[in-house]
């Protein structure tokens, strides 16, 4: 292939990533548009890791697609719609998050200052044997109670 084909296709290539991040970018209206509206949206704050799952989608596409000879405007209209539902998919990712945060925080509602105790314990043994800190809340032991000692039997 000659070298100037090759340096306008890169030079396309570079053009498609950019326009697909523009137009992902375009369809997600901005929250002050949206307060001039008299509608309140909620802004959605991404976290480093998922700026670099969108970052890395809107350079993919799904598997097998990159063998069927896309053109660059079926790959633009491909990467814009990952976009569109990563982002969807990664807000639900923090509604479910913070389900799951309140469920855990209803069940030791039901739970006495000694059981709290006894599971504070065994999350401070899990983080001491693996070094690794759960996702979960640790739980709210009240002022008073005694912390007891129990053997780590979680797995």
């Amino acid at each position: 292939m000659d070298l100037t084909v090759l340096i306008r296709l890169r030079f396309l290539a570079g053009m498609v990533s950019g326009l697909t991040l523009m137009v992902a970018m375009a369809a997600v209206p901005h929250h002050q548009q949206q307060q001039d509206q008299g509608v309140v949206v909620p802004k959605v704050e991404f976290t480093a890791t998922e700026l670099v799952k969108l970052e890395a989608a809107s350079k993919r596409v799904p598997p097998y697609f990159g063998q069927v000879a896309l053109t660059p405007e079926q790959r633009a209209q491909i990467q814009a719609i990952q976009m569109k539902y990563l982002r969807e998919i990664l807000k639900r990712e923090k509604e479910i998050e913070a389900l799951k945060e309140k469920s855990l925080q209803e069940c030791e509602g039901v739970l006495v200052d000694f059981q709290l105790g006894l599971i504070k314990n065994l999350r401070d043994a899990k983080v001491r044997r693996t070094g690794n800190v759960p996702k979960e809340p640790t739980p709210s032991v009240p002022k008073g109670s005694s912390d007891v000692s129990v053997e780590d039997t979680d797995g």
